[in-house]
């Protein structure tokens, strides 16, 4: 019998090592040349040569429509309903094959879809180690290194938000981690003295831009959202022309909440980068506002405000899973996070964004430790063990009663292992390269006819101010060029769904090309139809001839569609 275990595990050691040795020759040869395409083209013209740059030889994605990769889906399936897959070194093969030549490749310097791009290689080193460990970090009894090591990352984030005395917990996303923070708010603002016979429900602000998983997260809460009706509890609050949450808007909004539901405690979000225009709602004046809603106090110092006792009637909650890495730049995080240390209760930062984790990698941090085991705690004994604490403290490092999930995977070695290895300064160079590659490709979309920015005016693109990672713009054929000259006439168009199509169509070329992948997005509260949004996430996506080549694809898409039109008016 011992034998034969001995024979199993050589065998297990065997296998792993054969297939890691395959498949981390095949990764290599993919990583090479989708970053060997990407980096040799598109070249400049030759001096005096009025032609376009070359096209791009490497392609973002070689677009099948569903139909297509059903079918070669599901010629595997038939492949293991006839035995053949079971330890067929072939038949895997001929699987990673397909799911490298059919998926998109994200390294690619024109994949601008999403808020995300290629991984950092430290990071999927990371995620192999995780995959071989292969355990939960809920309990120190589990995972003993992996949650002495979250619980250290989580400290030295704290620190450099300010927070001295704050936790946290990784999360299973950026959505999970604002749901993680809006359950603690509502338990700690619940766990005050209340009048017996009355238990107000929460009120939640978002700004009318931020993430849809705050409203999403607002319903799973059991609350209420319904715009415009008188027993809602969730408030979109406008936003200027460049998306941030107006704050006068908000001052209003909670004057009026306040007389018709005076008892009720109010949870605001506030977006540090948000999914289309990644703005940054300003931190410092959302708690000012707060506070001379629920304190009767003439000190209009704002100092003074910041500094005051903490209020127990509303939290204000920080989504930064999209900016909330500009922490890690001394010269941007002034002007995106302004307030952050002092005014924030809570604060979400997902890594795999714009710090190049691999997908996922968030953070919630709370300000006051103890908040989350408070509010989530459910000590079930099968599971956590208080007399460890007896023997030598093992229970208090455990993890999984400071969150909703049991078993976690531990996202914060990822996290660690990237941060570590990169510094301050790489992650630095990291989102301040994304910021300058955002204001270069805006500056050279508003210099070229056709090109009508949306959230971004002059003055702020000479200044550099505020910071952000999307540009987005609509491209205009010269035909309607007249029509559609500036933001007020598309605002006011009365077709909408012709400009609508156009986009869609730009987007869709290039996407069937595998030219480039971009997004596009409506803006409903400034009434405007859907534009086209460019996400300069990944690091390689500032090049200068890159930026001029995508604009001249969007040229070419929009002016291909524009002579299948009727004659424009």
């Amino acid at each position: 019998m011992e034998a034969e275990r001995d024979g199993e595990a050589r065998q297990y050691a065997e296998e792993y090592c054969q297939l890691l040795e395959w498949v981390s020759g095949r990764l290599e040869q993919y990583v090479r040349q989708v970053l060997s395409e990407g980096a040799s083209v598109p070249g400049e013209p030759a001096a005096g040569d009025g032609a376009r740059h070359r096209p791009v030889d490497g392609r973002v994605v070689d677009y099948r429509p569903p139909k297509e990769v059903e079918s070669i889906v599901g010629r595997h399936f038939q492949c293991w309903r006839e035995g053949a897959t079971r330890e067929s070194l072939k038949a895997l093969r001929a699987l990673v094959d397909d799911v490298l030549t059919w998926s998109v490749r994200t390294q690619h310097p024109f994949f601008l879809h999403r808020l995300f791009a290629g991984a950092d290689p430290v990071g999927q080193v990371a995620e192999l180690l995780l995959a071989t460990v292969n355990t939960s970090a809920d309990t120190y009894t589990a995972a003993p290194f992996l949650t002495v090591l979250e619980r250290r990352v989580v400290q030295a984030l704290c620190e450099r938000v300010g927070w001295e005395g704050g936790e946290g917990i990784f999360c299973a996303g950026g959505s999970f981690s604002n749901l993680v923070a809006m359950a603690t708010a509502r338990h700690a603002l619940d766990a005050l003295p209340q009048a017996a016979d009355r238990r107000p429900r929460l009120a939640v602000f978002t700004s009318a831009q931020s993430h849809y998983g705050i409203r999403r997260n607002a319903v799973l809460m059991g609350l209420v959202d319904a715009p415009g009706h008188v027993d809602r509890d969730v408030y979109l609050v406008p936003c200027d022309a460049n998306g941030c949450m107006e704050v006068e808007a908000l001052r209003a909004m909670l004057v009026a909440f306040r007389r018709q539901r005076p008892d009720s405690q109010v949870l605001v979000n506030a977006t540090a980068g948000t999914t289309v225009l990644s703005a940054f709602d300003p931190i410092r004046a959302t708690h000012r506002v707060l506070v001379e809603a629920f304190v009767d106090d003439d000190d209009d110092d704002d100092d003074a405000a910041v500094e005051s006792e903490r209020q127990p009637r509303f939290w204000l909650h920080v989504d930064g899973a999209l900016g909330g890495a500009l922490l890690f730049s001394p010269t941007l995080r002034a002007a995106a996070l302004d307030g952050l240390a002092e005014c924030a209760d809570s604060f979400a930062l997902s890594a795999h964004k714009l710090l190049g984790a691999p997908q996922q990698c968030s953070v919630l941090l709370m300000r006051q430790r103890g908040r989350l085991h408070a509010a989530h705690s459910a000590r079930a004994q099968y599971l956590f063990h208080d007399d460890d604490d007896q023997d030598d403290g093992a229970a208090r490092w455990d993890l999984g009663d400071m969150t909703l999930t049991c078993g976690r995977r531990s996202d914060a070695l990822k996290f660690w292992m990237m941060w570590m290895w990169r510094g301050d300064a790489g992650w630095a160079a990291r989102v301040e390269r994304a910021v300058q590659a955002a204001r270069h490709l805006a500056r050279e979309a508003s210099q070229r006819h056709g090109f009508v920015l949306v959230g971004r005016d002059a003055e702020r693109e000479q200044t550099f101010s505020p910071p952000y990672t999307n540009v987005c713009f609509y491209y205009v054929p010269r035909p309607w060029r007249q029509r559609w000259r500036t933001l007020e006439q598309i605002r006011c168009d009365a077709e909408p769904q012709r400009l609508q199509a156009l986009t869609a169509a730009i987007c869709r070329r290039l996407r069937h090309t595998g030219q480039a992948l971009l997004n596009y997005s409506p803006l409903e509260d400034q009434h405007l139809p859907p534009f086209l949004r460019v996400a300069l996430n990944s690091p390689w996506a500032g090049d200068g001839r890159h930026r001029r080549h995508l604009l001249d694809l969007i040229e070419d898409a929009g002016e291909a569609w524009s002579v299948q039109q009727p004659a424009a008016p």
